[in-house]
């Protein structure tokens, strides 16, 4: 994980801790900038429900999104995608705002 921070925000780096720390408080088996190794790194991956948590920092292209979810649903125990849109959380809120509306996306 200490060699992709230089290329990402700190919003970014700091939403995935949030739901990385949410997967764990609810008991789940989960991992933070999983590398997959072919089909690419998972920003936050649920095991418990199968889901892969991915942030972005711009809206993506519905090409971008088909092609993630193409590749990481064919990874073993992965079930869905959820795709969370850095642009939600306001620069001005204070992470507490911010670690509520992870922990509605997060169940």
């Amino acid at each position: 994980m200490v060699g992709n921070v230089k290329n990402e925000s700190m919003k970014h780096f700091v939403l995935k801790c949030m739901i990385y720390k949410r997967i764990k408080e609810l008991n789940h088996r989960g991992n933070c900038e999983f590398d997959t190794e072919g089909v690419g790194i998972f920003d936050a991956v649920d095991w418990t429900t199968g889901l892969v948590y991915e942030v972005w920092g711009n809206q993506p292209s519905r090409f971008t999104i088909a092609s993630k979810l193409r590749k990481y649903l064919k990874y073993a125990g992965i079930k869905d995608v959820i795709f969370v849109n850095a642009y939600m959380f306001s620069k001005r809120a204070s992470f507490t705002n911010w670690y509520e509306k992870i922990k509605e996306m997060v169940v």
